[in-house]
């Protein structure tokens, strides 16, 4: 497949799945320090795309998990555990392979995200501390009502979005166009001070927010949803890559301060802003992004700026600085979601496949939306 997208060759050390066979079923998960991702959705996702049966496997056990409660358990009753909420892999799964089962664990988890909403009204700040979270409701939301479409469950999507875009969080400037998460940058973090005009936004975070809004726009058509999408891979496309990082690359938080460009290091909280820092983790998490706003405009510029981001992405070790790219520039360091960081967990971004597969489309040839 990488080849027909951007001319890349590997070893079959590369593509072969660090995972071990016939694994046992899954235990001891913290949601909130092992995993950012639906372990579920990325290894089914990644045995049909690869076929390979280690995938299959893990997948199953995943699905275990889910349906047996453990997911829910932990993440109902655990404070920030709401944070870190998933579900969309029992979708996929589930309707594939007419798993009642794995469907009646994503009702549960929409029906306490229902709950949640409850009380919630216009001018919620709905990025404070972070988008991810609320943005993975919105995302759980849309795959329920996509495998179950009553009123029940679409009212809850959109609801949620109706809160996203009624949020105080997000602004329209020129320097800033379409930002969320203003909330988060609170007098006393480390990363930012919202009130002296740092705008930056967490690479990965910003990438959940835009998938879930893609789901809405997808099975609802709104213009509006259309726009801020838009809206967001232009801010993405101009600040994810400080130029003061030789290596043309991102870091794990981005943005800018008063106009200048600004990517504080979530790895060294007083990293100089004028001296970018690069964290390849977070490269592939702002392609899909990216991917839209190509689909939804037709400007190449965003397609070719995902491509980019992907191959630094893939092409560096993870963490370390400036990282240590492979060469020349056709060979990668990984393939994307076949490596386990040693805990159980993918490597990478715990999953980067589910914020790239977009560039995939067509054999990397995504189709731009009628308008």
């Amino acid at each position: 497949m990488y080849d027909n997208v951007l001319g890349w060759s590997w070893t079959a050390s590369d593509k072969t799945p660090t995972w071990g066979a016939n694994p046992g079923p899954i235990g001891g998960v913290n949601l909130t320090d092992d995993t950012e991702g639906d372990d579920l959705w990325s290894h089914y996702q990644a045995y049909k795309r690869t076929g390979n049966p280690i995938h299959l496997q893990w997948a199953q056990r995943w699905r275990d998990w889910f349906v047996n409660g453990n997911f829910y358990n932990q993440w109902a009753n655990q404070g920030d555990g709401v944070e870190h909420t998933f579900g969309w892999g029992l979708a996929l799964w589930g309707v594939e392979r007419s798993d009642s089962a794995a469907l009646a664990a994503l009702e549960q988890i929409a029906a306490r995200i229902e709950q949640m909403y409850t009380g919630i009204g216009p001018g919620y700040q709905m990025s404070f501390y972070g988008n991810r979270m609320r943005a993975r409701h919105l995302l759980v939301a849309c795959y329920q009502a996509q495998v179950n479409p009553i009123a029940r469950w679409t009212n809850l999507r959109d609801l949620i979005v109706l809160r996203w875009l009624q949020s105080p969080d997000w602004e329209d400037t020129k320097n800033s166009p379409i930002i969320v998460g203003g909330s988060y940058f609170l007098s006393d973090n480390p990363y930012g001070n919202y009130a002296t005009g740092q705008r930056v936004q967490s690479a990965f975070s910003y990438g959940i927010l835009c998938e879930a809004f893609w789901r809405v726009y997808q099975q609802t058509g709104r213009t509006d949803v259309r726009d801020r999408l838009i809206a967001m891979a232009r801010f993405i496309n101009y600040y994810c890559v400080n130029p003061a990082n030789v290596n043309g690359m991102s870091g794990s938080w981005w943005g800018h301060s008063a106009g200048r460009y600004h990517h504080p290091n979530t790895n060294n909280a007083n990293t100089n802003p004028n001296v970018a820092p690069s964290d390849p983790t977070y490269q592939t998490a702002i392609v899909n992004a990216l991917v839209i706003g190509y689909k939804l405009t037709g400007e190449a510029a965003f397609l070719n700026k995902a491509k980019e981001q992907f191959r630094k992405g893939t092409q560096y070790v993870d963490y370390g600085g400036a990282g240590a790219p492979k060469q020349p520039d056709n060979l990668v360091h990984h393939y994307i979601d076949t490596l386990d960081n040693s805990g159980g967990y993918f490597a990478y971004n715990k999953g980067e496949l589910q914020y790239s597969y977009l560039l995939f489309e067509n054999g990397g040839a995504p189709s731009v939306e009628a308008r």
